[in-house]
Parts: structure tokens; C-alpha cells; sequence
């Protein structure tokens, strides 16, 4: 068990160093080939060209109100909340017919008052960080259009570290084609 916490937690630090300084390509070698899409040889990460997909953080107040760009006791922004907050469903990889009809899934979800999508992106046993791609691009579009959040989530194996930071990377910096992104991410351990 102390194993798996220290091994969580050094790929926390990797994510944090990642977000706060960028990173040159990150490669591991768990078991994908060369040139694949989830091993850019020559592509760094690059920070993404805009912020957050829509609106601007609001965190509460001292009073228990929203103060526009503030954080508590005035200082700077916090992690916004919002996507946690209300009635919040998850979609995994395996969910096949939500897949299949992306679209139909967020109508229906949105029918039913959801406010947040949790999706997860790919998993370590996977030779890809988005095992669905254009479902992804499609749900992340469809919510948006609906007002709904989307929080991405991934689930890394702790045995290659390199890939797992790769694609929780890539998966932050997701955009689609519209210009939409991730509200949030969630490392799952």
C-alpha cells in the first residue's frame, strides 16, 4: 500500500511540475511503438493558446457570496468548483452506447437536470489517450451547447509514470475543432 501512495504522489508532483512549467515531450515504454499517436516524437507539449472554455472563475466570498476573479481572503483564484458542484453522471470507456450516440446522450442528460459529464478519457491499459475520440469532441461540444460541465478523468497504472503524464497531459490540454475544453480533470487513484 505504501507503494501505491508513494507512487501516487510522485505523479501528482509530475502533473503539478507539468502545469506550472510546461514540459518537453514526455515519453514512457509501456508497450506502445514509436510514432504512435500517443508517443509524439517530435511534438512538445506546448501550453494551450486559450484559458478555460467559458466564463470566469468566481469563488465564494468570506460572506458566502460569488466575488468575480477572487479567491478566499482576497487573494489570487483557487480551483473553481463549479463542474463539482449539482447532479453529476459518469460515462467510462466501456459505456458503448452512450459512444455510439454521443449527442442523444447529453439531450437525455440534459432532460434529466445534469450539470456535470465526469468522462474518462483512456485508462493505462490502453494504447491511446482517447480510446474515443470523436465521441470525446462530441460530448465536450453537445454539453457546452447545453450548458452542461465536462470533467475528464483518467486512470493511470502507477507503472509507467511517463505515460501516465503524458496522457493525463493531453487530455488537459484537449480542445475541439468548436474551440471547447474540459472544465476540469481528475486524476483517478
Amino acid at each position: 500500500m505504501g507503494l501505491i501512495v508513494a507512487r501516487a504522489c510522485a505523479l501528482l508532483c509530475l502533473l503539478a511540475l507539468a502545469a506550472c512549467v510546461g514540459s518537453p515531450e514526455v515519453v514512457g515504454s509501456a508497450g506502445v511503438q514509436p510514432g504512435s499517436p500517443d508517443r509524439p516524437e517530435t511534438q512538445p507539449f506546448d501550453p494551450p493558446a486559450r484559458g478555460p472554455a467559458r466564463g470566469s472563475f468566481s469563488a465564494p466570498s468570506p460572506h458566502g457570496t460569488a466575488t468575480e476573479g477572487s479567491g478566499p481572503g482576497g487573494s489570487a483564484p483557487g480551483p473553481a468548483a463549479r463542474p463539482y458542484e449539482g447532479l453529476g453522471t459518469w460515462i467510462d470507456i466501456y459505456d458503448t452506447e452512450f459512444w455510439e450516440h454521443p449527442v442523444h446522450t447529453v439531450r437525455s442528460m440534459s432532460a434529466h437536470d445534469i450539470r456535470t459529464i465526469y468522462l474518462q478519457s483512456s485508462n493505462y491499459d490502453r494504447n491511446r489517450p482517447f480510446v474515443h475520440p470523436d465521441g470525446v469532441e462530441a460530448i465536450v461540444d453537445a454539453a457546452h451547447r447545453r450548458g452542461i460541465d465536462v470533467v475528464a478523468w483518467y486512470l493511470p497504472g502507477f507503472r509507467d509514470l511517463p505515460l501516465d503524464l503524458h496522457r493525463a497531459v493531453r487530455t488537459i490540454r484537449f480542445e475541439t475543432r468548436q474551440g471547447n475544453r474540459f472544465d476540469s480533470f481528475a486524476l483517478d487513484i
